[in-house]
Parts: structure tokens; C-alpha cells; sequence
């Protein structure tokens, strides 16, 4: 296969917006040819809504958007559970349909519909997996894909299926009866899961508590001695959809598997009111003084002053070396 020309790859210049937005999606519908792994297109949309009001966007407003937990895909997801299962035999089934029918569809920490709404999701792709047979795919050579990149691609594929109302290609589920059997199934098992892990108080079924970012350090995941450089667990908005990014993947549950590795927005008319934050700190050295001095800034979607001028950087420094 010969590589694609740099004329030849997707580009727009002028755009009549007046921005541009990526967020590691399809740039285009038609060819050439590049890969088949892109993320959906709900990120790019939201940023895209959030972005087209805007005038004269200040620093808040980036935090804004950075921090943005809106999923755009979760109200097709939802339609389709409160349109389909109806033979769910859990008590607190009817409370968990009124639940997502009247949710803002944010992921926020202490949402509750969320826990729901992503384990009612992992639980459909699942249920597709068995009945597919491809819950451990094997495809080209011995080992590809990962079992977590079979998960992401089998979730993305069981969702399209299900929002696109072709779940008659799946054996089992060609009949309407069926699909309702299998949501409905869903439904009880996200319930009777939740009731597993955090109890009958449905209050506390926060997502939050589900969705916790684990950052393992490499070295300390193989070596006993070096467990110390682990940086905290802590939970995390947002999942695979959202601007504010903390990707799931359903064969690691619900934990972040991944986020955003920095956060920065660069003001060209004064560089000095650019803002950054990073998840942990601006020094690799666990135990001292900057390593995780960022971390709850991070965590609150909040953005640092960024010195650019000689002036601001002098205000600022903690050190000074020359070399």
C-alpha cells in the first residue's frame, strides 16, 4: 500500500467558522483510506456547540468547555432502553427508567443516572459479545488486538447496532420480544450490581465512585520497591464521550482508563493570560514539593497562569539555573 500524500489528506483552510475543532475524530467521510480507528464524532460535536455562540471567548470560557461532562451520545442509548425493555422483574426497575428519562445527561461526579446509564451500556455489550461470540477475539496476528482494544471496538460496534435499530443482525435478538428480554435483563443487572457494590442507599450510587482515575506508574506496577510512585486514585467526571475525556473501557468496568494528559488554552493577543494544568505536577520526583502540586487544580478543570514574558516569568520562578 503506498502512504497518502500530504495533498491528498482531508484539510480545509479559511474555515467560514473561523476555528477549527478535532478531538481524535473521522475528519472526513470519503477517502483516502488512513485507518479505521478514530473516536465517534460526540466530543467534536459538543465542542463544536459550545464554541459557535462564543464572540470574544476569554480563559473562563475555555475552562468551561475543557471542563464540559455533556454526552451526546448517552440521550440515543437512553431512548432506546426506555423505548424497548419493559420485562425487567427488579423492584427498583420503573425508578431506574423515570431516572434516565428525566436526566441532563451529565456525567458529573455525583450523578447517579450516570452510574446507570454506563453500566446498563457495558451490560448491552456484553450481552452482544456472548451472543456474537467475539467476547475474545482473535483477529490477524496471534495476540491483536488487546483485549482491552477487542472491548473499545466491540462497545463502539454493540452501541451503533442498538442506536441504529439494526440489533436483528445479532442471532437472538431478531424479534422486538427479544431485544426487550435482553435490555430489560440489563436493566436488572445494572440494579442488582449497584446494590452489589455500594448498598441500598441508591443516593450514594454516584458515579463518582465508579468512575475512579488510576494513573499506574510502569515501574511501580512491576517493581515491589517502587509502589511509592503510584499517584492517587481519585474520582473523575466525564467518560469516553465527553469534552472533559475519562475514557472507559468495558473490560476494565468502569475506572478512567484514560484522560486528558494536559489542559491548555493560549491567548495570542497576551500570551500571559494562556492557562495550562497538568494531572499531577510540574516534577517527576514523587515526595518532592511539585510533584502533584496540580493535581487538584487538574481535578477541578481549572487552568494556571502560563509566564511567557520575561517579566511574568521573573514573578514566578521558584529557581534559577544556568547552564
Amino acid at each position: 500500500m503506498e502512504p497518502v500524500t500530504f495533498d491528498e489528506l482531508p484539510g480545509i483552510t479559511d474555515p467560514p467558522e473561523g476555528y477549527l475543532v478535532t478531538a481524535n475524530n473521522r475528519t472526513s467521510n470519503s477517502g483516502p483510506y488512513i485507518s479505521l480507528d478514530f473516536a465517534g464524532p460526540a466530543r467534536y460535536d459538543r465542542i463544536s456547540e459550545l464554541l459557535a455562540p462564543l464572540t470574544a471567548a476569554s480563559m473562563s470560557d475555555m475552562e468551561r468547555i475543557h471542563s464540559d461532562v455533556v454526552s451526546l451520545r448517552a440521550p440515543e442509548i437512553i431512548e432506546s432502553v426506555i423505548n424497548h425493555a419493559s420485562k425487567f422483574t427488579h423492584p427498583w426497575g420503573d425508578w431506574l427508567i423515570d431516572s434516565l428519562a428525566n436526566w441532563n445527561y451529565e456525567l458529573s461526579e455525583s450523578s447517579v443516572e450516570a452510574s446507570m446509564y454506563a453500566i446498563i451500556r457495558r451490560r448491552w455489550c456484553e450481552s452482544v459479545g456472548e451472543r456474537l461470540g467475539v467476547s475474545t477475539p482473535n483477529f490477524g496476528a496471534p495476540g491483536w488486538p488487546s483485549a482491552e482494544a477487542a472491548s473499545r471496538m466491540l462497545a463502539d460496534a454493540a452501541v451503533v447496532l442498538l442506536t441504529d435499530n439494526k440489533q436483528g443482525l445479532i442471532p437472538g435478538l431478531e424479534l422486538d420480544e427479544d431485544l426487550d428480554h435482553a435490555l430489560s435483563a440489563c436493566v436488572d443487572e445494572t440494579l442488582t450490581e449497584l446494590q452489589l457494590r455500594f448498598g441500598d442507599n441508591r443516593d450514594s450510587w454516584t458515579w463518582g465512585r465508579l468512575h475512579r482515575m488510576i494513573s499506574p506508574h510502569l515501574m511501580a506496577s512491576v517493581i515491589q520497591e517502587a509502589q511509592h510512585l503510584h499517584p492517587p486514585v481519585d474520582g473523575c467526571p466525564g467518560d469516553s464521550d465527553t469534552v472533559r475525556c475519562g475514557t472507559v473501557i468495558p473490560e476494565r468496568g468502569e475506572r478512567a482508563h484514560a484522560a486528558s494528559v494536559a489542559r491548555y488554552a493560549f491567548d495570542l493577543s497576551n500570551w500571559d493570560k494562556s492557562g495550562w494544568v497538568v494531572p499531577h505536577g510540574v516534577s517527576g520526583v514523587r515526595g518532592s514539593e511539585h510533584d502533584l502540586d496540580q493535581r487538584q487544580a487538574w481535578l477541578k478543570c481549572e487552568l494556571l497562569p502560563m509566564a511567557f514574558s520575561d517579566e511574568l516569568i521573573k514573578d514566578v520562578e521558584v529557581s534559577y539555573f544556568q547552564l
